[in-house]
């Protein structure tokens, strides 16, 4: 028998004893017991109606007087009044079977993962709910999942409220609760997450614990080391620290600190300052910015001052990072007046960034940094030939445009146009290198001065931007021997009148009269 000719069946009275089992085996299935239930429901509805109009008739019969569409209306109602009357007990038993079946269903569709985050892969190769996932990869994440960096890996998260975790390598996190009406729960057992918090709204926390600490968050910026030496460090706002062992809970502010031990009194300790809070110049100029590195923000660097990750100040997320300790720069405050440079060892120090550069064409790069030594490949930023590069040699000639594999004169700027000591040692320079689709003309400035400009090929799209080292051929050791203060990179070909705000920011931050 069909489904509904059973379901109907059983309404109407009519249904065999044998074909009971069928009807459960129907009501088994979420889909069909929603159906049987309205079924249900409008079944009891016109019996109730017929039975108001019985009753309404015997006691006053004009009303029984109605117009042919109500009369055959009545009639209606009269013929399921007329059928044969079901037992209560089989009605209740069928009722909360019914019942049953759709909470199933309910149960069914709440058991569906609820995405609560979003996972990249900087670098090395992450665990990911016992599944590898590799640099440059993505996925989605719901509560209860897992993620295993490495020690030379490197991973952010990003929850849906627009908040960032950071997972350094040889870390384990687990999203153990994701958001929504509850607080969004993340489970540190070892290594160290530093994270952007959103401001949550009322009512509504972050929590990041770890196997003694519960950190509870509002929105703030702050650095969590889990395992056996358990330690908070917040950068901006306020979080609330509480031990799990007897609840003792302390609030830790902005530029402070705390070592959780496992017993005794919680000390909240004020962080010596490592970058400057010195002057706070105006943003450069915003249109086609894509990527705005500034030593003076963005950083926070360990007790070392290394620097793992130099997170990009114009909004676009294209922050660089290095998992490798023994491969990050440093940090070096008041490199020159009250302001920070990164300092690049060119033997293995180098950053890189995996995220997707949108389409483009045209662009200006534009970059204020000290070299400290010649060597060839030297002072290396870029997406490689083909896409954009720049590099030095063993006598401070320069290289840097478009460029390809094959390196011909006419693709890139070379020793010919940027001789020996274009870059010179130990002396803060700025380079503007700009590079017009529409003209097929690329220029380059130093120090507010055009020294060079030639046609070159329209370059690819860009990828895989990094400055310093990275795995280049053993031919071409890029390397980056310099300290670098700004770098600015935009998605057009500046004016003549941007490009002189540009000089003019330089020379400001140099203090050099114009």
């Amino acid at each position: 028998m069909h489904d509904d000719a059973v379901m109907q069946a059983w309404l109407d009275g009519d249904l065999a004893d044998d074909a009971h089992a069928q009807l459960q085996t129907h009501l088994r299935d979420p889909a069909r017991a929603r159906a049987f239930l309205r079924a249900l429901h409008l079944d009891l509805a016109l019996r109730s109606a017929a039975r108001a109009r019985q009753r309404r008739e015997e006691i006053d019969p004009v009303a029984a007087t109605t117009t042919r569409s109500h009369r055959r209306r009545t009639t209606a109602l009269r013929l399921r009044r007329r059928l044969p009357a079901r037992s209560t007990s089989r009605t209740l038993a069928v009722v909360a079977l019914v019942a049953l079946a759709a909470t199933g269903a309910v149960l069914v569709m709440r058991a569906r993962p609820v995405v609560a985050g979003h996972l990249v892969v900087d670098a090395g190769s992450v665990q990911v709910a016992g599944s590898a996932l590799r640099a440059g990869g993505a996925c989605e994440l719901s509560a209860g999942t897992t993620v295993i960096t490495p020690p030379d890996s490197w991973a952010t998260l990003l929850l849906v409220d627009g908040s960032r975790i950071e997972i350094c390598g040889g870390s384990r996190l687990t999203l153990v609760a994701g958001g929504g009406r509850d607080a969004t729960r993340l489970l540190l057992t070892r290594g160290e997450v530093r994270a952007d918090i959103r401001r949550q709204p009322i009512g509504r926390s972050l929590m990041i614990a770890t196997t003694r600490t519960d950190t509870t968050v509002l929105g703030t910026r702050l650095t969590v080391f889990g395992g056996e030496r358990e330690r908070v460090e917040v950068d901006e706002g306020r979080v609330r620290v509480e031990r799990q062992a007897d609840r003792s809970a302390v609030d830790v502010a902005a530029g402070e600190s705390i070592d959780v031990p496992v017993s005794g009194v919680l000390l909240v300790t004020r962080s010596t300052p490592t970058a400057p809070s010195g002057p706070a110049e105006e943003a450069p100029l915003s249109s086609g910015l894509r990527l705005w590195l500034c030593a003076d923000r963005g950083i926070v660097p360990d007790a070392q001052g290394r620097v793992a990750q130099w997170r990009d100040q114009s909004g676009n997320a294209m922050d660089l990072n290095q998992a490798n300790p023994s491969a990050q720069p440093r940090q070096v405050v008041n490199a020159f007046g009250r302001h920070a440079a990164v300092s690049f060892d060119a033997a293995d120090d180098g950053m890189y960034c995996r995220s997707a550069w949108p389409e483009f064409r045209s662009y200006t790069v534009a970059v204020l940094l000290r070299p400290t030594a010649y060597r060839q490949w030297g002072q290396g930023i870029g997406c490689g030939w083909g896409r954009f590069d720049f590099h030095g040699d063993e006598a401070g000639a320069l290289y840097t445009g478009v460029g390809h594999e094959s390196a011909s004169s006419v693709a890139r700027f070379t020793p010919a146009e940027l001789p020996a000591r274009t870059l010179q040692l130990h002396t803060w320079q700025w380079f503007v290198v700009s590079y017009d689709h529409g003209s097929g003309c690329a220029e380059i400035h130093c120090d507010g001065v055009r020294i060079a400009g030639k046609s070159m090929p329209r370059p690819l799209p860009w990828r895989d931007f990094q400055i310093g080292r990275s795995d280049a051929p053993a031919t071409q050791p890029n390397s980056f021997a310099a300290d670098l203060h700004e770098l600015l990179v935009y998605d057009r070909a500046l004016t003549p009148g941007e490009r002189a705000g540009l000089d003019q920011r330089f020379r400001t931050r140099l203090g050099r009269a114009p």
